[in-house]
C-alpha cells in the first residue's frame, strides 16, 4: 500500500483521532474510508450529468412496478 500525503488542519487530524477512539477504527481506516465514500459520491454526481442515461417518468413506470408483485 502506498502513502500520499496532504495538507489537512489540526482540527481535522484531532477529529480523525478523537473518532478513532471512540469508533475503534485506526485513523488511517477512518481516512481511507471517507475518502471511499466521497469519491462514490463524486461517481454517483457524474451519472447524474450523464445525458445519454435515460430519465424514468415516475407516473409511467409506477403502474408496472405495483403489478410486478
Amino acid at each position: 500500500m502506498s502513502e500520499n500525503v496532504a495538507g489537512v488542519p489540526q482540527a481535522l487530524i484531532e477529529a480523525v483521532e478523537e473518532a478513532a477512539s471512540q469508533l475503534d477504527p485506526s485513523d488511517a481506516r477512518i481516512l481511507r474510508m471517507a475518502l471511499e465514500d466521497y469519491l462514490e459520491e463524486c461517481e454517483a454526481r457524474e451519472r447524474l450529468r450523464d445525458a445519454t442515461d435515460p430519465v424514468l417518468d415516475w407516473d409511467e413506470i409506477r403502474p408496472e412496478l405495483l403489478d410486478s408483485d
